[in-house]
């Protein structure tokens, strides 16, 4: 907020509904009780993680309205986004249009590029991790596993299929594994699947990286999905094996991207059927048990 007088104490806030929760936290849709306002609240047990609390309250730049530490918690106060995650809309939709593709693709890659500009990388950018609402804004949440873009990372974290080549080698990488996971979503969204197996066991990681790297030469473009060159060319741009090559913010003056303002304008349809907001208004925090899973009902800015 402008104005930090403004934003609500954890005093002026009633709780609602659990919206979800994790192995160090939850998560709370919450009212101002002075302006009827709603927000998101996180709690997360800062025990052993009290540098990676500050580091995840830090990367979350405007989605954070206001944080406070307790000797056991600390809780973080946001705005609260209701909408959908990306993914779930793409179920629905078997696969994005190019053009809402791009809708969605250049707010994704403008809030990278706002996040490495401010200093952190993301370290999980998927279609979980999107959150889309009904007007057709993608908003870039869950910065749990964000890092400082300082100096090179070496802890080997992330959603496997959405993961850098970098991050098994072991010798340390930067933001760019960003925009390796941004090319994996923007495949995902035009042809309803990542290039690889969304999922792989421990035992069998090196293999599956082996294949990664070897799909990654040579996408696996379908006759039954047929895409423009300029699509093509962007995502085999960040699907480069060495990060040294990879396409990073000079995305968004990509060709691709040229006709923008007409696609936003072409994809109110599409949205409409994708788009099923689930509303837990009804539900109380007594209950919210029976409705929070992995499947969030709804999302937050977290």
């Amino acid at each position: 907020m402008d104005d930090d007088n403004l934003a609500p104490s954890l005093a002026d806030l009633e709780k609602l509904y659990l919206l979800g929760k994790g192995g160090c936290g939850r998560v709370y849709k919450c009212r101002d009780r002075r302006t009827a306002q709603e927000f998101a609240v996180k709690e997360i047990e800062i025990a052993g993680r009290e540098d990676r609390c500050k580091l995840e309250a830090d990367a979350m730049g405007p989605l954070l309205v206001r944080s406070v530490r307790s000797a056991s918690t600390m809780t973080l106060v946001m705005r609260y986004l209701p909408g959908e995650a990306l993914y779930k809309c793409l179920w629905r939709c078997t696969r994005f249009s190019e053009g809402f593709a791009k809708a969605c693709a250049a707010q994704i890659a403008a809030a990278i590029v706002d996040l490495h500009g401010r200093g952190y990388m993301h370290r999980d950018i998927k279609s979980g991790n999107v959150l889309l609402t009904r007007d057709g804004h993608c908003h870039l949440v869950d910065f749990g596993l964000a890092a400082s873009s300082a100096t090179r990372a070496t802890a080997m974290c992330g959603t496997h299929y959405t993961m850098a080549p970098e991050i098994l080698d072991g010798h340390g990488y930067d933001a760019a594994v960003d925009w390796w996971a941004f090319g994996v979503l923007l495949f995902e969204m035009v042809h309803g699947s990542p290039p690889w197996p969304y999922k792989s066991d421990e035992s069998s990681l090196p293999a599956y990286f082996a294949r990664m790297r070897e799909t990654a030469a040579h996408l696996p473009w379908t006759s039954d999905v047929p895409l423009s060159a300029e699509l093509q060319s962007l995502i085999s741009g960040l699907l480069q094996v060495d990060p040294a090559m990879r396409l990073g913010p000079s995305i968004q003056s990509h060709p691709w991207f040229r006709d923008l303002s007409s696609d936003l304008a072409a994809s109110g349809p599409e949205l409409e059927t994708g788009f099923q907001h689930v509303d837990g208004a009804q539900q109380g925090v007594d209950s919210a048990e029976s409705i929070t899973s992995a499947e969030n009902l709804q999302f937050a800015g977290f």
